[in-house]
C-alpha cells in the first residue's frame, strides 16, 4: 500500500476508511488530500489527528448517496485533471453485500468521468501489490 500511495497524484478516503488507514499508517504519514462521505463512521480523533495534517474533510449529509460516490465526487471536482487517469479504489467492497453493489453501481456512474475506474477488494490488495514488484 506505500508503494501505491507514493505513487498517487491525489488521494481520498471514504468515511470509515480514514479509521483503517489511520490503524495502518501512523508511523508512514499517509495523510489523504480528502475525506470525503456523511462522516457517520469515522473516529473524531481519526478526523482530528487527519485534519491537523492537513487534510480536507469534506461532509456531504446526502443519505441517497454512497460514502464511495462522495469520495468519487471529491476525486473528479479537486482532483488535479484526472479525466484521463486511473483511479483505484482500494477496499472497495466493505464485506458487506449493500456496499458490494453500491460499489458496482458507483464503477458505472462514474467510470465516464475517470480514464479508468478499478475496484480492489481487501483481498485483492496484496495480490496487487505483489503484481506490482
Amino acid at each position: 500500500m506505500k508503494r501505491l500511495w507514493k505513487i498517487a497524484k491525489f488521494r481520498v478516503c471514504a468515511d470509515g476508511g480514514a479509521n483503517r488507514l489511520f490503524e495502518v499508517s501512523q508511523e508512514n504519514e499517509m495523510v489523504p488530500d480528502i475525506i470525503a462521505g456523511d462522516l457517520d463512521s469515522m473516529h473524531q480523533h481519526v478526523r482530528s489527528y487527519y485534519e491537523s495534517r492537513g487534510a480536507d474533510v469534506v461532509e456531504d449529509a446526502n443519505q441517497d448517496q454512497h460514502d464511495l460516490d462522495k469520495a468519487l465526487e471529491a476525486v473528479a471536482t479537486h482532483g488535479s485533471d484526472i479525466s484521463n487517469g486511473t483511479v483505484l479504489v482500494l477496499g472497495a467492497f466493505g464485506g458487506r453485500f449493500d456496499h458490494e453493489m453500491a460499489a458496482i453501481q458507483a464503477l458505472y456512474r462514474h467510470t465516464h468521468r475517470f480514464g479508468r475506474l478499478v475496484l480492489i477488494g481487501d483481498s485483492a490488495i496484496a495480490e496487487l501489490l505483489v503484481s506490482c514488484h
